[in-house]
């Protein structure tokens, strides 16, 4: 299985829906009480992955080592080696190595201790810009290092998530702690160059992930949105649904970027699948911004 994407840029949003009579929100008593004009947003704190580091997705998620933005790698060797942009040199200007697999320009992590630049973008990258959200990475299943059936990389934020010591502040995000109805506004924005099967048993897909936790019993759950996946599509493709991760065993419940979701508000974006090995124009050729309301 091979995946190329390319200027992935995500955003968290926070921001609460206020109604006109609450204080702060503006307007007074001025608007009717059943005028259907939607009630203003007030945004109220914004999180940017811009990845500081490419190490394994159990280091990104270690708050010890590391908060905010990171690339978490999973079923497959870490990418200690960096080459910088200024050192990949073209052997054929018409074809940039990395470039050539993402569309995009960066530093390239890797696993790939040797081999041309060629041959070590065959293999799984990630590409990195210097305070930027612009991430490029390819997935190669030749890759796969373990059992588990399934690798990737993963643009990841992590936050704070320990209950803080006696006497400190406490510094996790908890959106509805203090019982305000509030939404959390998920965008970015994906390009894929190249999708493919390696074989009929191939499947790749494209989805964020966010990561809930019950501050009381301590489990997690993932709310996941399909974006973009390989064709053909399996015989039972994924839609709306839930199920138990196989990885760490939390729950997860699903749905996909179109007209009315199974859950929360489709804003942009619509999910697409595509084979750029037997369909070359299939996959859009812009990026496709998608934003989710949940």
């Amino acid at each position: 299985m091979r995946i190329f994407v390319s200027r992935l840029r995500f955003v968290l949003t926070l921001s609460v829906a206020c109604m006109m009579i609450l204080a702060g929100c503006g307007g007074g008593n001025s608007t009717p009480t059943n005028a259907t004009a939607p009630p203003p947003v007030l945004q109220v704190v914004t999180f940017t992955l811009i990845p500081a580091r490419v190490v394994r997705s159990a280091l990104c998620e270690d708050e010890i080592t590391g908060l905010g933005g990171c690339v978490g790698i999973n079923q497959q060797a870490e990418m200690p080696r960096i080459i910088a942009q200024n050192q990949q040199v073209p052997t054929d200007p018409a074809v940039i190595p990395f470039r050539r697999r993402t569309g995009s320009n960066g530093d390239v992590h890797t696993a790939q201790a040797t081999g041309t630049l060629y041959e070590i973008d065959n293999h799984s990258f990630a590409q990195t810009k210097a305070g930027s959200a612009e991430i490029g990475f390819h997935v190669n299943g030749i890759d796969l290092s373990t059992a588990i059936p399934a690798t990737s990389v993963n643009p990841l934020y992590q936050f704070t998530t320990t209950p803080p010591a006696q006497g400190e502040t406490d510094r996790r995000i908890m959106p509805w702690r203090d019982n305000v109805v509030r939404d959390i506004e998920l965008s970015f924005e994906l390009t894929v160059k190249t999708m493919q099967r390696a074989n009929t048993l191939g499947y790749a897909q494209s989805h964020p992930v966010i990561e809930l936790i019950d501050t009381k019993s301590r489990r997690n759950f993932y709310i996941t949105i399909a974006a973009a996946a390989v064709l053909p599509l399996p015989t039972t493709p994924e839609t709306d649904f839930y199920a138990k991760d196989f990885g760490v065993g939390n729950a997860i419940v699903s749905t996909v970027f179109r007209d009315n979701p199974g859950f929360g508000v489709r804003l942009s974006g619509t999910s697409f699948s595509c084979d750029t090995l037997n369909n070359p124009t299939a996959c859009p050729a812009q990026p496709t911004p998608f934003m989710s309301q949940n």
